[in-house]
């Protein structure tokens, strides 16, 4: 009979196996819910959700959340914001916009601002920063949002007037610059003044004058619509560009190319080495369309030239996701993933214009969430085909090995999963990804990918029957969570998941968690073995308690006994528990469990007690071989 210690000083994650998990290394789960994993590898309980905001019923009827968006923006200090977009309560009443900021761990509201008039029944908001303001994208409206020193203000984006004609004669003609804005019916003309002509002819398509200027200075002038012509009083002075007609279509005209922007529900940045142009996409159509330049050569998120668009394949699948990677644009399908690199080509006339090129980088792999494609440390990550894929590319052009399979180890779980239900967050300041599968059990996979650990969070997302996780985000370093009916709520270091249904009750329910190893045969599946002890080292906090047991191939069940490392504190008083102790050593627990001629050894710890936390910062198991296994 030989004697030894097994001995496991780092969690590995969770690692699930279809078949009997006995291949799991040692440290790692064959079940873990609700625990963490830190920085060097201990197991602790996962933070606790705390309610931070609840829309009011008398407010908006817990109406749906259309949007949300939070990070920097404009010109003022480095506060981080919280941007909601709230659903209108009724079909004659508009949304609005909540602006919180955090203080002191509290989410609190600074500013409300509504929709403006005639923007009912908006069905999603997407946000997008670009320069100092924040933009807002609805099939309602096009807005922008800029901070100010006392708050926020909001305006509609009426669109830059593109200067359509240069070099016209007053009699017509002109020399093309600029192509039309899908969101303006505004078109501006430049003309030559002669030094006589005191009227002026318009493209047909004018049917309104805005506003006439003459070596920069408006004036007054007679526009007659069934001839297309501007009459001046004074013929203006002999130039070049030196009179400047601004005129506009119809609404009607305009009104389908306008919709074409504002059906984008998703937005990325890219230009080749710089991020001066906006892409748009998220139509369910295969097009993307980006920004262009003003006249001046400067960029703006509120010109959409009409010919500035970029159909990725000949297929219809639509656009789902986009993420620049180095100097190009990812493009990723349902079916397939893309790379748009930019250039610049040469017209007959001489003209030199922006071009996007596009190039397949592989025919079967995409990204089947539209909008949760997440950049994690600098390489995209997509979920396709029930499977999660880092994207680590060395060449732009078709290489099936591009993408990398990460979720190996949470298989299982995402065979169930909807895509197109989840919602992506990368918490780059931890480095932990979340994936919320917006399940009937509200569950969340976490991949800690500094240290390449999974984990699996039971019952995040509380609200009401129904609801699911729209938008999580991290405001002043911590990470708020917002479901679809207006709930708040932040993941912070407390021991307790406050639960609320339709009305808030206060109540707090204990977080239960879990960790069950794989079935160890420590070396030796050929060999009966006997065990009579564990050793758990704990890391001291308040409220600390933790149950272990065992399992083995011959039964399921075996003693469950109760181990802490209380030291003494007033937040979570458990009398039951009680420690004076105030040392924050760590302590080792001696736990007496004995199982005997077992070939396959699973160990159990469960936290499932009121305000229970646990930090265990490793086990050891007394493994002592019986005689060959029969």
């Amino acid at each position: 009979m030989s004697r030894d210690i097994i001995k496991v000083k780092n969690f590995l994650g969770l690692h699930e196996e279809a078949h009997g998990h006995t291949k799991l290394k040692l440290g790692e789960a064959s079940r873990m819910e609700n625990f963490y994993i830190t920085d060097d590898g201990n197991l602790t309980v996962r933070p606790g959700c705390r309610l931070q905001y609840v829309y009011p019923t008398s407010l908006l009827n817990r109406s749906d959340i259309i949007g949300a968006w939070s990070g920097y923006f404009g010109e003022f200090g480095d506060d981080e914001f919280l941007i909601i977009a709230e659903a209108a309560q009724t079909i004659t009443t508009g949304g609005c916009f909540t602006f919180f900021q955090m203080e002191s761990g509290e989410l609190k509201v600074k500013q409300r601002i509504n929709f403006p008039e005639g923007s009912q029944g908006v069905p999603w908001v997407n946000f997008f920063t670009f320069k100092t303001y924040l933009y807002a994208i609805s099939p309602s409206g096009f807005w922008k949002i800029r901070r100010e020193n006392d708050g926020f203000s909001l305006a509609v984006v009426d669109g830059y007037i593109p200067t359509v004609l240069i070099n016209t004669k007053p009699a017509g003609g002109g020399t093309p610059l600029q192509n039309i804005n899908r969101l303006s019916n505004k078109r501006r003309v430049k003309y030559d003044g002669d030094g006589t002509s005191k009227s002026y002819v318009l493209p047909e398509e004018a049917e309104e004058l805005i506003s006439v200027t003459v070596e920069g200075t408006e004036i007054s002038c007679i526009f007659s619509q069934s001839a297309h012509t501007v009459g001046l009083t004074n013929a203006p002075a002999k130039g070049i560009n030196n009179v400047e007609i601004v005129y506009s279509v119809g609404e009607q005209a305009s009104k389908t190319s306008r919709q074409k922007v504002l059906g984008m529900k998703y937005a990325e940045s890219y230009n080749g080495q710089a991020d001066t142009r906006i892409f748009l996409y998220g139509d369910s159509t295969n097009i993307c369309i980006y920004s262009g330049l003003t006249e001046a050569g400067d960029p703006t998120a509120e010109y959409f030239p009409e010919l500035f668009e970029v159909a990725v394949d000949a297929t219809d699948s639509p656009i789902t996701g986009m993420c620049r990677y180095q100097s190009h644009l990812l493009v990723f399908k349902s079916d397939g993933t893309f790379a748009i690199s930019y250039d610049t080509a040469t017209l007959a006339d001489g003209t030199t214009v922006p071009a996007f090129f596009v190039r397949a980088i592989n025919r079967s792999i995409g990204n089947q969430a539209p909008g949760q494609v997440q950049s994690l440390l600098n390489y995209p990550r997509t979920i396709a085909n029930h499977n999660i894929y880092d994207w680590k590319l060395s060449t732009y052009y078709q290489d099936e090995r591009s993408a990398k399979v990460v979720s190996d180890r949470v298989s299982q779980t995402l065979q169930g999963i909807d895509a197109s239900k989840v919602t992506a967050f990368d918490d780059n300041e931890k480095h932990d990804y979340y994936l919320f599968l917006n399940d009937a059990s509200n569950t969340v996979l976490v991949h800690r990918y500094e240290i390449d650990v999974w984990l699996m969070y039971k019952g995040i997302g509380p609200g009401k029957v129904g609801d699911y996780v729209k938008f999580a985000g991290k405001v002043d370093g911590t990470l708020c969570i917002v479901n679809s009916s207006g709930y708040i709520f932040s993941m912070d270091d407390v021991p307790y998941d406050l639960t609320w249904l339709d009305t808030i009750s206060g109540e707090e329910t204990p977080i239960k968690a879990v960790w069950e190893s794989g079935y160890m045969d420590f070396g030796a599946d050929y060999m009966r073995k006997n065990s009579s002890y564990l050793w758990v080292p704990m890391h001291p906090e308040p409220a600390s308690r933790m149950t272990v047991t065992c399992s083995t191939d011959k039964r399921d069940q075996y003693v469950e006994k109760v181990i802490g490392a209380n030291y003494m504190g007033y937040g979570n008083v458990d009398y039951n528990h009680w420690s004076y102790s105030s040392s924050r050593r760590p302590r080792v627990f001696r736990v007496k469990i004995k199982t005997k001629k077992f070939v396959w050894h699973k160990v159990i710890f469960r936290v499932d007690s009121p305000g229970s936390r646990a930090t265990v910062l490793g086990f050891d198991v007394d493994v002592r071989t019986a005689g060959y296994a029969k």
